[in-house]
């Protein structure tokens, strides 16, 4: 998802608008905790996930360190 996409998902579910202009990690990250759900996007715990959520594809895909 774009970062333009996520703002605007963002904006819809009614986050704060200084938490709109956050890194893509970040962003994704607050949605997650404005839902409910376990706010583990990209985090070391990502693995332990069995939830599939929205970007459960993308957060388990391998990335080198230096990328995220």
């Amino acid at each position: 998802m774009k970062q333009q996409e996520l703002i605007s998902k963002a904006r819809t579910i009614g986050l704060a608008d200084n938490l709109l202009h956050l890194p893509k990690k970040e962003l994704i990250r607050a949605i997650q905790k404005s839902q409910g759900q376990k706010s583990c996007f990209l985090s070391d715990s990502r693995y332990e996930c069995d939830t599939a959520c929205e970007w459960s594809r993308q957060c388990k895909k391998l990335t080198s360190e230096w990328r995220r």
